[in-house]
């Protein structure tokens, strides 16, 4: 789908192949992250429709890439932060500021706008659900890579595909 496009101005072919890239990417990550054992495979799909959605071939990887790092860098804040003894009102304070840092990075730059996102979800995944901080840290890191890696092989292919002149309706 073009971006920038009147939204009338998009076929239902358009439209179709769109919701099947999404449909795909969310599918296969998440089979491959509930075949892999890990806790989170949702993460997995997230992380493969987080590329899909940037206009262009390299603004998609680039996005990939941003969503892998910043995810790798975020879980170390992550990592930091829950490395102290904290009440559950000092833990609703951190997602408070995460929250406000988030919003203010997000349109400036997606890696950065991660370090913040990250421990944010994280965090409150603690605040419902408290579990032991290594292994909820690591399945982040794993089932964010198995993600990427499945939204940048679509969207590679995508890109293959047009090279060769294969429509992608």
């Amino acid at each position: 789908m073009v971006l920038g496009r009147d939204h009338e101005d998009v076929t239902r072919a358009e439209l179709g192949a769109e919701f099947t890239r999404y449909f795909v990417a969310a599918l296969v990550a998440g089979a491959i992250g509930l075949a892999s054992g890990l806790p989170f495979p949702y993460w997995a799909q997230v992380a493969a429709i987080a590329p899909l959605a940037s206009p262009g071939h390299g603004a998609r990887i680039e996005k990939g890439v941003h969503r892998l790092v910043g995810t790798i860098l975020g879980v170390g804040v992550t990592a930091f932060l829950l490395s102290f003894p904290a009440e559950p009102w000092q833990l609703v304070v951190w997602v408070v500021l995460l929250q406000f840092l988030a919003e203010m990075f997000i349109l400036r730059n997606y890696s950065i706008a991660l370090l913040f996102i990250t421990p944010l979800a994280l965090l409150m995944v603690q605040l419902g659900h408290p579990q032991p901080a290594g292994p909820m840290l690591e399945a982040r890191v794993l089932e964010t890579a198995i993600g990427v890696v499945v939204g940048l092989a679509l969207v590679i292919g995508r890109y293959v595909r047009e090279r060769r002149g294969v429509t992608t309706a």
